[in-house]
């Protein structure tokens, strides 16, 4: 794995790459790097947000203000412990969320009964939901990037993917019925499990790339290290992905 892996690292352009280009003062290049960061993290920084302040409006205030941060300058000098880009935005998200309670009981100048009673409370909240919430997220983007390659290329990867996991233990016979009416054409249980390899090899492939883009420096065995911390190496052996 960590030999694959070293030769698809060569092309991964990490987050962090992107981060530094969009606190630059380069106009267009601010420009383009901004607008990818952007589309990649303004859903995931709002459902995080929404997990610690189980609030709509509020949820979407904090959210716009963690851009307003971000767009002033505030993480350009942002290195977080091992070079992890999720620990990045689980500490800006955390500072950001107990600020506004900090602000919120100045204001109101009494305690909160909604808010938590410490705030490494808060904390240990957005700690214990981040590596699930991440494994999520990167499962969706690997799935969701396999989708785009399946619509340009023609191939059925996605799709043999979908039917594996809607068809839990039926046959492989039973499957490549329901593939070849999705294809179009004859699927026999022989073409079924070496489609359903492939579209496993290149969903892994997926998701390792998103994992190195993470990462300061995704070395194979720093890419290794995150999938077992955030136990994808047990879900990429086991489970497909679910749309």
């Amino acid at each position: 794995m960590a030999g694959e892996l070293a030769s698809q690292l060569r092309d991964v352009e990490t987050d962090w790459a992107l981060l530094y280009l969009a606190q630059a003062k380069v106009a267009a290049t601010s420009r383009e790097a901004w607008n990818r960061l952007f589309t990649q993290y303004d859903q995931p920084v709002r459902r995080l947000i929404h997990r610690l302040v189980n609030n709509d409006e509020l949820a979407q205030e904090l959210q716009q203000e963690f851009w307003f941060r971000f767009v002033r300058g505030d993480f350009a000098h942002a290195a977080p412990e091992r070079g992890r880009f999720r620990n990045l935005l689980r500490a800006a998200i955390s500072n950001l969320v107990i600020d506004h309670f900090r602000r919120e009981k100045r204001r109101r100048n009494a305690p909160i009964a909604d808010l938590p009673s410490d705030e490494s409370d808060l904390l240990k909240q957005l700690a214990d939901r981040d590596a699930a919430f991440w494994r999520t997220e990167l499962i969706k983007r690997a799935y969701a990037t396999l989708r785009t390659e399946c619509r340009e290329s023609g191939d059925l990867h996605a799709v043999v993917l979908k039917v594996e996991t809607k068809s839990g233990g039926k046959s492989s016979a039973t499957k490549a019925g329901f593939l070849s009416q999705v294809a179009g054409r004859a699927v026999n249980a022989d073409n079924y499990r070496q489609m359903l390899r492939r579209a496993r090899v290149r969903f892994v492939a997926l998701l390792m790339e998103e994992v190195g883009r993470s990462l300061t420096h995704p070395t194979p065995e720093l890419i290794q290290e995150e999938l077992t911390e955030l136990r994808l190496l047990e879900y990429i052996g086991v489970r497909r992905p679910r749309r």
